[in-house]
């Protein structure tokens, strides 16, 4: 009996240590970070934002969505430099319409269908390149264990548009 004991003791004891990290909220898992991307008062209608550890690496990141929000899915705890990154919205056609593939074409009906649904034409948003770089965006957040909302208030001059992309 006092041998039988003494496992459950032992089986206890480990079951406690493998719990309590759990059940202290000890995790190296952060809350979901969630927010609107704005440029002076603008939501960005494209992009990313990227969480920078302090080794260089990304540690996570999420999309910019068209009304400028973006998500974060439970990145790890910590704090982190922001990076902001725009790029073209989805392709669209001149009136606004998705566009089809090369050498894809759609009844009369379906493209008076996508007509009607299509979101109007959305043009990329440039932002300062100082908001790209670890060392020159400025934006830093703390994570924590529980979900939190930070939004992101970028300012400045816009580059000049180019050709290139």
């Amino acid at each position: 009996m006092g041998v039988r004991a003494s496992r459950v003791a032992w089986l206890q004891l480990g079951l406690l240590a493998i719990l309590t990290p759990w059940l202290c909220g000890c995790s190296k898992t952060g809350g979901d970070v969630k927010g609107t991307v704005t440029f002076n008062g603008k939501p960005l209608n494209a992009g990313t934002v990227g969480l920078v550890g302090a080794d260089g690496k990304n540690a996570a990141g999420g999309n910019i969505e068209p009304d400028g929000s973006y998500y974060i899915s439970k990145p790890p705890k910590g704090t982190y430099t922001i990076v902001v990154e725009t790029f073209d919205p989805p392709s669209t056609g001149s009136s606004g319409s998705i566009a089809l593939p090369p050498g894809v074409e759609a009844s009369a009906e379906k493209k008076a269908e996508l007509e009607k649904t299509s979101a109007p034409k959305r043009e990329r948003m440039l932002i300062p390149t100082k908001y790209k770089d670890p060392k020159t965006s400025g934006l830093s957040i703390t994570v924590s264990g529980s979900s939190q909302t930070f939004n992101i208030d970028l300012v400045g001059e816009a580059p000049a548009k180019s050709d290139k992309k």
